[in-house]
């Protein structure tokens, strides 16, 4: 996982998902990484952990790692997105994630 960092945290449960719902929060983290929260539409909740409900209000987080920043658009709060990218356990937080997210587009 090139660019993602610790990724020994990060178990692969599945190489590519392509889902999509509602962004609910955007926030740039300590690393320069953007984190974006998602409530899933109904049809992709099997990506969601028990850690997601119970630490992530029902919502999937999405990583927008610094490398792909110049190609991939952070989206709004509100919007309404497709996102494409590796769905892994992250054991240092206890919930499902995508990380790193390749592509967000508005739906």
């Amino acid at each position: 996982m090139e660019g993602v960092s610790n990724p020994l945290r990060l178990r692969v449960i599945s190489n590519c998902e392509v889902a999509g719902g509602i962004v609910k929060s955007v926030t740039i983290q300590d690393d320069g990484n953007w984190r974006i929260d998602v409530s899933l539409s109904p049809q992709y909740g099997k990506l969601l952990d028990v850690g997601n409900v119970n630490h992530q209000n029902g919502w999937l987080v999405l990583e927008l790692i610094s490398r792909d920043q110049p190609t991939i658009s952070v989206p709004l709060v509100g919007k309404q997105i497709i996102f494409v990218g590796p769905l892994v356990y992250d054991s240092e937080n206890y919930w499902n994630a995508i990380y790193p997210v390749w592509s967000i587009q508005d739906d």
